[in-house]
């Protein structure tokens, strides 16, 4: 991940696009699994926390490295569709 990371880093200060990761234990977010629809796990799921709440599934079946550069790559590239988020508002992060 730290590879995926420093590759889709921008040199420009406060220019393109940015990305940033995390995860999410779907246990104690459910309302995030429900939010975004998904069945499968492990997952990726590609916010877009703008005005708009926008989010894309990962479609692979399998997370690698090389999966996810071709889809933050598709991403940079305006070629994934982004579903909006009901209600337009993201579920709250739980500490456990």
């Amino acid at each position: 991940m730290s590879v995926i990371r420093t590759q889709f880093t921008s040199n420009l200060d406060d220019r393109g696009l940015q990305f940033m990761f995390m995860w999410l234990d779907v246990t104690l977010h459910s309302e995030w699994v429900d939010t975004v629809n998904i069945s499968t796990f492990p997952q990726v799921i590609v916010l877009n926390t703008g005005k708009t709440k926008k989010f894309a599934v990962h479609q692979s079946d399998v997370v690698t490295e090389s999966s996810l550069a071709s889809l933050l790559n598709s991403i940079i590239g305006g070629g994934v569709k982004f579903s909006k988020i009901k209600g337009n508002v993201l579920p709250l992060l739980k500490v456990k």
